[in-house]
């Protein structure tokens, strides 16, 4: 009965894991994305 309650602890906090590096992965990559089309700007007009 304690190991299956590890267990389902062990998946509610990879899960919980699992959507904290989601969002941050997104955060990073529109991020990323916004710098570059900032630098780009120069060249061409950003496309909405």
């Amino acid at each position: 009965d304690v190991y299956k309650r590890q267990v389902i602890n062990l998946l509610v906090l990879l899960l919980g894991l699992g959507a904290l590096v989601r969002a941050l992965y997104g955060h990073w990559r529109a991020g990323r994305k916004r710098g570059r089309e900032r630098r780009a700007g120069s060249d061409e007009p950003a496309a909405e």
